[in-house]
């Protein structure tokens, strides 16, 4: 629970580059790192849990600046899963674009083959088409961005298939 109490202030560590990878580095930071993934995931839904809800998604997103921050980031048992239906399901809009923001990041350079399939999986599609039409010009732009990143995907996997199959 202490670490959800600092969270305003570990948004601010992880916005460096020196915070980034001494959270990265250190067991407490890891153990930090933990908590934020599993409290995302069980965070209530409510308003008044918006702005917990914002500094989780920001430190997770600025930690995954961090190629080891990432590694630990995307390692979380079902990120993708708990970030698309946190996207989804947010009504917060700062809370969609920082979700979007650690999604993309995450799918930039992904740690490992499994991640592209879970998000060819989980991250629907048609959803984010409706979010790249958005108002807000940041979030519209991130999601044609991850379209993007998943139509790459899409057709790096179906060109697997096809060697396989020769």
């Amino acid at each position: 629970m202490h670490g959800l109490v600092i969270s305003p202030l570990t948004t601010d560590i992880a916005a460096s580059a020196y915070g980034r990878d001494y959270l990265a580095k250190k067991s407490e930071g890891q153990t930090l790192i933990n908590l934020y993934c599993t409290t995302i995931s069980k965070a209530p839904m409510e308003p008044s849990c918006a702005k917990l809800r914002n500094f989780i998604l920001m430190t997770l997103y600025n930690i995954s600046l961090n190629q080891r921050g990432l590694q630990l980031v995307s390692m979380q048992p079902n990120m993708l899963g708990i970030l698309s239906w946190l996207l989804q399901e947010e009504t917060d809009m700062w809370n969609k674009l920082n979700t979007l923001r650690l999604i993309q990041s995450i799918l930039t350079e992904p740690t490992s083959p499994t991640l592209i399939h879970q998000a060819l999986e989980l991250i629907p599609v048609s959803y984010l088409q409706q979010l790249s039409t958005n108002s807000n010009s940041d979030l519209a732009s991130i999601a044609m961005d991850i379209l993007a990143d998943l139509k790459s995907f899409r057709m790096d996997t179906d060109a697997h298939m096809t060697e396989r199959e020769l």
